[in-house]
């Protein structure tokens, strides 16, 4: 077998403002949290290597080298989001789980990110600030949620940038769809 092998992935954070963005990033790529808010303007890019079975079974695995593009979350640029998206291998939108009406712009989000990116692109949804939503409430929330993610075809997966929660594990189930998807 072949030692492991180094690949490159561009992903796009993209969301409304206040949905946790960059909280999210930051929380992947240096394990930190702050609750003091600042807004993006234009992009930040972080890189995180993450190593992950290689799903051809051709190496022993590979060292996924994410440059993660956290995007300004206002959807007045959306042209200017289009440049950003260019060469994007995967992305994720992020909602605001307690915020009313979390999935009011998914779709806008969804389709602007498709119009760029080619076809198989794997999209997940970040669904962020679970710790902050009652049980009850987040349940009701999430079947809504699971139908509207299936009509658009994307994965959802519940986050806490505050508590760590299944952060590391989406950006490793990302970098395993986005090698299934264009290994190469």
């Amino acid at each position: 077998m072949v030692k492991p092998i180094s690949v490159f992935k561009k992903i796009c954070v993209v969301g409304d403002n206040r949905a946790g963005k960059t909280a999210i990033v930051n929380r992947f790529v240096s394990d930190k949290f702050t609750e003091e808010y600042t807004p993006s303007i234009g992009t930040k890019v972080s890189k995180r290597n993450v190593e992950i079975k290689d799903p051809s079974g051709q190496t022993q695995g590979l060292m996924v080298n994410m440059m993660i593009w956290d995007l300004l979350g206002s959807r007045e640029h959306a042209n200017l989001h289009k440049a950003f998206y260019a060469g994007s291998e995967g992305a994720i939108v992020v909602c605001d789980l307690a915020s009313p009406g979390p999935l009011e712009h998914l779709d806008f989000w969804v389709e602007n990110l498709r119009a760029v990116v080619p076809k198989n692109t794997p999209i997940f949804l970040a669904l962020n600030k679970t710790d902050a939503v009652a049980k009850e409430v987040k349940d009701r929330t999430i079947q809504t949620i699971r139908e509207q993610c299936r009509k658009l075809n994307i994965a959802h997966i519940e986050v806490s940038a505050r508590t760590g929660d299944n952060i590391q594990n989406m950006f490793y189930t990302l970098s395993e769809a986005m090698m299934v998807a264009r290994p190469f």
